[in-house]
């Protein structure tokens, strides 16, 4: 199969050093191309400017002795920076290519882009031009607009041809309720076939990682604790998808 991963953070600059964004260090994107690779697929991983990227020496590795597949499969990387560049690039990468056939999307992308800095007494300045903005002023506000969800747009890049879409939710919040309100809400918005909900607080170090897996219509799947089981299970039900899809076509 072949897969588009998003993962990293996006940036939204504010002038030429200065940018707001957010804790996403896209290891786990990384470690599921890496994984997919070395079981045959074909990955392209668009991943943010200062996102992880896939152990290549790991993976030349795993090809050597066999991997988990009958072949070898392929990472191939794209690097983006902001909302805009994100969104441009899955766009253009769905329009290019019809063999992609399953789309995670782990990126976390920000809700919102700066479009003015307002200093008192001085004029706005638009956000990202080159330079520094000056330490002087006491104050300074900076103006936002909301960004469309990049998640549920991404049937319509690929043309609406048949394809299987995999979302994530993080949410930080100990409240189980509120959790699967988040994990429900996002459902009811973006017609996904697999979601896969953390939360922060069940975050860990290295390969901890407890993470639910749902299916688009809200069922729970699996529940999983290690990032070597997320990326197991994923392979799994995206491969099961594709099979389906495939017979009816």
């Amino acid at each position: 199969m072949k897969y588009l991963i998003t993962s990293g953070g996006t940036e939204e600059p504010l002038d030429g050093v200065r940018y707001i964004t957010n804790f996403s260090t896209g290891k786990t994107g990384a470690g599921l191309a890496a994984y997919l690779a070395a079981g045959g697929h074909d990955v392209l991983l668009l991943h943010g400017y200062h996102a992880a990227l896939p152990d290549m020496t790991a993976l030349a590795k795993s090809s050597r002795i066999g991997g988990r597949g009958s072949s070898h499969g392929s990472i191939r990387t794209v690097r983006y920076r902001t909302f805009r560049d994100l969104d441009r690039e899955i766009h253009q990468l769905l329009l290019a290519d019809d063999t992609i056939e399953t789309v995670v999307h782990l990126a976390a992308v920000s809700d919102y882009s700066p479009i003015s800095i307002s200093i008192p007494d001085g004029a706005d300045l638009i956000p990202g031009d080159d330079g520094k903005i000056s330490s002087a002023p006491e104050f300074l506000s900076v103006n936002f607009k909301r960004n469309h969800k990049i998640i549920a747009a991404i049937r319509g890049y690929a043309g609406y041809r048949k394809l299987i879409l995999v979302g994530f939710k993080l949410t930080n919040t100990p409240n189980t309720a509120e959790q699967k309100q988040a994990v429900d809400q996002l459902l009811d918005e973006v017609d996904c076939d697999l979601l896969v909900h953390n939360d922060l607080g069940r975050i860990g170090e290295e390969g901890v990682h407890e993470a639910s897996i749902y299916l688009g219509n809200g069922t729970l799947m699996e529940e999983v604790t290690t990032k070597e089981m997320l990326y197991r299970h994923l392979e799994r039900y995206t491969a099961r998808l594709a099979e389906e899809m495939h017979r009816q076509e």
